[in-house]
């Protein structure tokens, strides 16, 4: 029974998950009317980003109860690296009307 709750449990993570990523994209869709694929780059960019953060903190001795928090500054800091890409490529495609995909993945 306990697999079943967990099975439960996972599928409700990953679908919440998902439609953040798809809320984001129709967000940008809808009020700056561009096509803005960045939003599940930067997801990705994050995850990696957070278990890279988690990882360091263990190898640091920290206590698990400090995994949120950490994981809380590692969205932050991938929130700080969204800044300049947002002013820079979704802007100057907004303001052109050009149709492009911004994506991180690109820019570095």
């Amino acid at each position: 029974m306990t697999e079943l709750v967990d099975v439960i449990l996972g599928g409700t993570f990953h679908a919440a998950v998902l439609f953040l990523v798809a809320a984001g994209l129709q967000l940008v869709f809808g009020v700056q009317k561009i096509v803005n694929l960045a939003c599940g780059s930067f997801y990705a960019l994050g995850a990696y980003f957070g278990i890279t953060a988690v990882g360091i903190a263990l190898k640091l001795g920290m206590p698990p109860l400090l995994f949120f928090p950490v994981l809380i500054l590692a969205g932050l800091a991938i929130g700080l690296v969204g800044l300049p890409i947002e002013r820079v490529c979704a802007r100057y495609t907004a303001a052109t009307r050009a149709i492009s995909c911004s994506s991180p993945s690109a820019s570095f």
